[in-house]
């Protein structure tokens, strides 16, 4: 386990959302790309892991036709990956995530 996160259901409860920062790695062949996204949902797991790579998308292509994704090897090589399905495209690559923190609204006890 590389972590303790707390995923009470109840900071999600009746629609809250949580802030989450998950980390994403595609890959390649030996090409990486690694990045941390914030987002904030209510929902964790698998449903978070996808928002953040929609969000990803948005945030690194926006309108930009094709979008283009440059992976690095271990030697500082570059590939360039462009995108054929959206963020689709994307989850293709997806090879690692690791959803690293989860704060919720903590207001229902209060």
């Amino acid at each position: 386990m590389t972590n303790n996160i707390n995923f009470d259901p109840n900071y999600i409860a009746n629609l809250r959302a949580a802030e989450q920062k998950i980390k994403l790695v595609f890959g390649i062949w030996q090409y990486r790309y690694e990045t941390i996204v914030d987002v904030k949902i209510n929902r964790y797991g698998i449903p978070a892991i996808d928002w953040a790579i929609e969000v990803l998308y948005e945030q690194l292509f926006g309108d930009q036709e094709p979008a283009i994704l440059i992976m690095k090897d271990i030697e500082g090589n570059e590939l360039e990956m462009w995108d054929e399905d959206e963020y689709d495209w994307l989850k293709s690559m997806l090879i690692s995530a690791e959803i690293l923190s989860f704060e919720g609204d903590k207001s229902i006890w209060k």
